[in-house]
């Protein structure tokens, strides 16, 4: 036989051997059960488990949870519970907060296309007190996140949205002022320096960040920076609780209104990072 030849037949051999352990291979597979590395059918991340589809719900409630906890709070209440005696649980499972006051949970949230619910104050006596955490004293950075949407306030009174003072005024607030501005004040024995922002809009949910970096208060209003202040205050140490909704006194700042998706951080997150919260809300 011809060199030529005998290469051809060589190879068509081969071939023909490769094939039939293919063969060969896929049927001792579907009698052994031996599977290939990924399967169709295990799940992946953030995927449902119960063989139904995804739903719209289900990846705004990934999107938005998981943007949030790529950050790293030290605190994160979705607020979506149905049983006031349960508290506000904390997706950290760490601080768990007492509702206090006719707080009114289930109402719609923040979150486009998401069922997770909110909480609505009353602006008279509803809170929750989360005790004794998050100080954040001296100079130490910290970040205060929450969706808020506010009823028409002509009162002339303060609604606070997350904070710690004291009655000696000590400590940090993020509120609603008086005079109707968005407010992220830092206080040290009765002097206080704060980052003043426009207003929110009345019946409608806003995004509302308050950093700050060890020089510096920020407030982003909705993915974007709204007010800054140069703040050097020191804040010492206080004995007093972390609240949602009210001072920490429990005295005055009713907030009225609904309060979602509340997260705390010890760091100050950056523009882009906040932004990028705010648009994983579907907004």
């Amino acid at each position: 036989m011809r060199k030529g030849a005998a290469s051809f037949a060589a190879i068509a051999s081969a071939t023909a051997c490769v094939l039939a352990a293919c063969s060969l291979t896929a049927d001792l597979g579907g009698l052994s059960g031996a599977k290939d590395d990924v399967d169709a059918s295990d799940p992946v991340d953030g995927a449902k488990t119960d063989g139904a589809p995804p739903t719209k719900d289900d990846a705004a409630t990934v999107s938005y949870a998981a943007t949030v906890l790529e950050d790293g709070p030290i605190g994160y209440w979705r607020l979506g519970g149905t049983v006031v005696a349960q508290g506000a649980g904390d997706e950290l499972h760490r601080s768990v907060g007492t509702y206090e006051g006719p707080v009114q949970l289930g109402v719609p949230g923040a979150i486009v296309g998401d069922t997770n619910a909110a909480v609505a104050f009353d602006g008279i006596s509803s809170l929750i007190d989360f005790g004794q955490a998050f100080e954040f004293r001296g100079r130490a950075p910290f970040t205060l996140e929450a969706w808020a949407s506010p009823k028409p306030l002509n009162d002339g009174k303060g609604h606070r949205i997350v904070g710690r003072r004291s009655s000696d005024i000590t400590g940090y607030r993020l509120l609603i002022d008086a005079d109707g501005t968005t407010k992220l004040e830092r206080w040290a024995n009765n002097t206080v320096t704060a980052a003043v922002a426009p207003a929110l809009v009345a019946g409608r949910y806003s995004h509302v960040v308050a950093t700050y970096d060890g020089d510096t208060s920020r407030i982003y209003i909705d993915g974007v920076l709204a007010a800054t202040a140069a703040d050097m205050v020191a804040i010492p140490p206080v004995a007093i609780p972390f609240v949602v909704g009210a001072s920490s006194t429990k005295a005055f700042d009713f907030f009225y209104g609904s309060i979602d998706e509340v997260a705390v951080y010890d760091t100050a997150l950056s523009g882009d990072r906040i932004a990028a919260h705010y648009h994983a809300a579907g907004r």
